[in-house]
Formats: structure tokens, C-alpha cells, sequence
């Protein structure tokens, strides 16, 4: 990976280049992943998390994490129709990268996004869920 780039030259800088691009990067996405699935998981609904969707297991959305996981954060969403290529379901859940996907789409370098069909969509707008299943 050397000591030169062409951004940087002949400075020395190539591996503080890579530790920072690839290594951190690599960590804090990793951490976003399992933030996700501890701090989404088993948790009761309040005002950072709602429940919209009656799925068996106890997934909550988090409206709060969505910019930072980039969309992920409305995991029971996900863990309602897990085809779905975007977990934000409605236009006011901001799934980052469902539209990186769409845009991608439009180039012509990805295909076949599935959508929400329209039933699920429908079931989301009645209520905001039920609560958590009682797993004692």
C-alpha cells in the first residue's frame, strides 16, 4: 500500500491514508451493525423507538439512528417484509441507502429493487403496532 499516493506524494502519508480510509471506517460501520441489533432487539417502544408492524419476534423502528446506520434503523419494518430493498417503508422513514440504491438503479448498475408491496403498506398506516410479545 507504500508510502506514496497520488493524492498525498511522496510524504509519507499512504498508511495514514489507509488506517483511516478502510481500518476506521471498517470498525465504526461494524459498531453501527451491532448497535443495530442490540439496541433494536428485545427493547420496549418509547420516544426514540416505535413498533409499527405485529412481527413474532420483539424488533422495534428507531427513527433517531436512521441517518447515522443509514436507513437501517427501522429494523421492524425490515422484519416485515425482509425482500424489500429499502427498510425506510414511507416517505418520512429516511433510508440513505435505499436511495443510493435507487440512483443506482437509474444508472443502470444495479436492477431488480424489490418494492413494499401495497398490502404492507397499508398494514403500517392502520396502527403503529402492537407491543412487544411476552417471551417469560
Amino acid at each position: 500500500m507504500g508510502q506514496y499516493t497520488a493524492f498525498f506524494g511522496a510524504t509519507g502519508l499512504g498508511a495514514s491514508a489507509v488506517v483511516w480510509t478502510f481500518f476506521v471506517s471498517m470498525v465504526l460501520s461494524q459498531q453501527a451493525a451491532f448497535l443495530l441489533n442490540t439496541g433494536l432487539h428485545g427493547v420496549e417502544p418509547g420516544w426514540f423507538r416505535y413498533r409499527r408492524f405485529a412481527t413474532q419476534d420483539a424488533t422495534t423502528n428507531a427513527w433517531l439512528l436512521a441517518i447515522p446506520i443509514l436507513g437501517g434503523a427501522f429494523h421492524n419494518n425490515h422484519h416485515r417484509y425482509m425482500n424489500s430493498a429499502r427498510s425506510g417503508f414511507y416517505w418520512y422513514e429516511l433510508d440513505l441507502t435505499y436511495l443510493v440504491l435507487k440512483i443506482l438503479s437509474w444508472l443502470r448498475i444495479v436492477w431488480d429493487l424489490v418494492p413494499v408491496p401495497q398490502d404492507v403498506l397499508d398494514e403500517g398506516r392502520k396502527s403503529r403496532g402492537p407491543p412487544l410479545p411476552d417471551n417469560s
